[in-house]
């Protein structure tokens, strides 16, 4: 999944090796998520990661998006991905912020979900590095290759690497969280990483010699979020999940009509300089419920085909056997465009 949020934009890219592994416990006890009988706003917890992607629910709980709508947003951080299944699988926390890749991993691990959202699009922002002299997918074979395997950054390298009818196979994988995949390529012990921005533009600042060969832009919708929903939640609390919905698109209309507040309130929630994180909005697309609505009826089928399709081409039957187009369901998306 991808290791996303809100990153300082100054944090070094070795540092990373450590922040990594800092991840906010789930808290104790019942679902955050109740309804209320005095007419305060509802508690709804999202598992969410570091990226920029994801941006638009600082803007919605700094702007009170949330609580217009009668929700009360609370923000959970993980920085990989297994830690954030287990915590979406205990129930307590029934949404998650997840690429669509992610989506059948947590299927294959027995978990019900529903895509509900697509967030946004990632173009520029996800990208594979290599040193000198490995500038296409042929020179990879038997390379070193860091990343996060069942994250975005697997799918990323697997379509690179079907470019030259290569496959996972090929090359010598080094298991490497995105925040950490940077570092790796840097101190020399791998050929080759696969990460997003910040860490992109941390890694290549540092290493002058760096190139990248590969980004999402390549294979439109290859790299899209989503949120995911635990249905049997969604259909007892589907006013609760519109109102959540109607936020992320406030919180997303603010931030195309004030993109440079928004760009402030998404880096600096953390503390981050927001003039280094310019050149990483443009890697992406944000998503409004609109375009949300759009996606899931022109572009999610052929999407879930060409991912399905890089999985029976990788030889990983598990994930290939997942029904991506049937776990998606924009019908809470349309019902709250409804109600505005």
């Amino acid at each position: 999944m991808k290791n996303r949020i809100l990153i300082a934009a100054g944090l070094a890219v070795a540092s990373s090796l450590f922040l990594a592994g800092c991840n906010p416990a789930v808290p104790d006890g019942s679902p955050a998520d109740t309804g209320t009988t005095d007419g305060s706003p509802v508690n709804v917890s999202i598992a969410t990661q570091p990226w920029i992607g994801y941006g638009p629910w600082q803007i919605a709980v700094e702007k009170g998006f949330d609580t217009d709508h009668g929700v009360k947003l609370d923000l959970i951080t993980f920085n990989t991905d297994s830690d954030m299944i287990s915590a979406f699988g205990s129930g307590r926390v029934p949404l998650a912020d997840a690429a669509l890749n992610t989506s059948a991993v947590y299927s294959t691990a027995g978990q019900d979900v529903s895509n509900v959202l697509i967030q946004a699009v990632t173009t520029t922002a996800d990208a594979v590095m290599a040193g000198p002299g490995l500038d296409t997918a042929e020179s990879l074979r038997g390379k070193r290759v860091a990343f996060e395997e069942g994250a975005t950054s697997d799918i990323l390298i697997r379509d690179y690497l079907a470019t030259a009818g290569m496959t996972l196979d090929d090359i010598t994988v080094v298991g490497t969280p995105a925040s950490s995949a940077g570092a790796a390529l840097l101190s020399g012990g791998v050929d080759a990483a696969v990460t997003y921005e910040p860490y992109l533009s941390a890694t290549l600042g540092e290493g002058s010699d760096l190139q990248v060969v590969h980004t999402a832009a390549e294979t439109f919708g290859l790299i899209t979020d989503a949120l995911l929903v635990n249905p049997d939640w969604a259909k007892e609390n589907s006013e609760t999940l519109e109102n959540v919905l109607l936020a992320w698109n406030d919180a997303v209309e603010f931030f195309e009509q004030n993109p440079t507040e928004g760009q402030t309130i998404i880096t600096t929630a953390i503390g981050a300089d927001p003039a280094e994180f310019a050149e990483t909005f443009k890697g992406i697309q944000l998503m409004t419920l609109t375009a949300s609505n759009e996606f899931f009826a022109d572009d999610y089928g052929p999407v879930a085909d060409v991912l399905k399709n890089l999985w029976q081409t990788s030889g990983d039957a598990a994930l290939a056997e997942v029904d991506l187009a049937g776990i998606a369901d924009p019908s809470f998306g349309e019902a709250a465009l409804a109600r505005r």
